[in-house]
């Protein structure tokens, strides 16, 4: 199996349901700006705008993850959107802070430690998903043997993306 490929699954999967998340409506894409006050490293002028470039690199980044020729770049760009994410959480948890997790949009749940996990979980996959990245990969998501790996990302996406569920399900 082709872990590049199913890195640019996962990856691109996971960051297509966030943006879909927090653009289905005004009201959602409103509660993430919202939810921005807690994150002490956002500053108060700057959420929306903060909020505006998050939601338009998720939004990019699947079509630069399924484009073989910018499939790596965008890797890079998703590790450090990853970072920035565990990073932003990392300070809203030390500080004690209340924000709640709108990273699908939905109804959130409270900031915890097992976010910084996974936002730290996808910043290492994106960073490894470019650097197995081989050094041409024409056509490579239109191809038969591409079926497994994408299928793999895709359901690994899911698990991402259902994540908070899985959880309450399985600590209940």
């Amino acid at each position: 199996m082709d872990p590049w490929l199913a890195a640019r699954a996962l990856i691109g999967a996971v960051l297509l349901a966030a943006a879909v998340g927090k653009l289905r409506d005004r009201r959602a894409f409103a509660e993430f700006v919202a939810s921005l006050r807690a994150v002490p490293v956002v500053p108060a002028v700057a959420r929306r705008v903060t909020a505006t470039v998050v939601v338009a690199l998720e939004t990019t980044m699947p079509f630069l993850l399924a484009a073989d020729r910018t499939a790596r770049g965008g890797m890079l760009v998703a590790a450090a959107l990853f970072a920035a994410f565990a990073v932003g959480i990392a300070a809203t948890l030390h500080g004690g802070g209340t924000a709640q997790c709108r990273c699908f949009g939905g109804a959130g749940t409270p900031l915890r430690r097992r976010h910084l996990v996974r936002a730290v979980l996808l910043a290492g996959a994106s960073a490894l998903g470019a650097w197995a990245a081989p050094p041409t990969a024409d056509g490579a998501l239109l191809h038969p043997a591409a079926l497994l790996p994408v299928t793999a990302g895709l359901l690994g996406a899911a698990v991402v993306v259902r994540f908070d569920d899985l959880h309450d399900l399985f600590t209940s």
